[in-house]
């Protein structure tokens, strides 16, 4: 019995050994596999670069459109400042006019000389 049980062990630890040489050995791989490697990295860091290119360009581009956004707000509030002047000065004149109207005497029969 304790024979059969070291069998059993040399057998997994054999098992064992021969998995982690194969491990070790697959990665290695062939140079020119290395080398498509590394070329295939490197247009895969040139496509990266060129995409953090792009969205660097995109967030000055959202800087740029955000402030143009504030000084687009300030201009409304400053037009409809304006406007409310310019309302306030239109209906100041046309109560002006209208008092003017009420208060200048109106054409007087008599005081037209006759034409006959």
């Amino acid at each position: 019995m304790l024979t059969a049980i070291r069998r059993r062990t040399i057998s997994k630890s054999t098992t064992v050994l021969v998995l982690l040489a194969v491990l070790l050995v697959l990665p290695l791989g062939s140079p020119v596999d290395a080398h498509q490697d590394r070329a295939e990295l490197s247009r895969v860091q040139r496509k990266l670069d060129a995409v953090r290119r792009v969205l660097a360009d995109a967030r000055a581009d959202a800087d740029r459109v955000a402030a143009a956004l504030v000084q687009a707000d300030r201009d409304v509030t400053q037009a409809r400042v304006a406007l409310q002047v310019a309302t306030a000065n239109y209906r100041a004149a046309k109560a002006t006019r209208a008092r003017a109207v009420l208060e200048r005497p109106g054409p007087s029969w008599r005081s037209t000389p006759s034409r006959r």
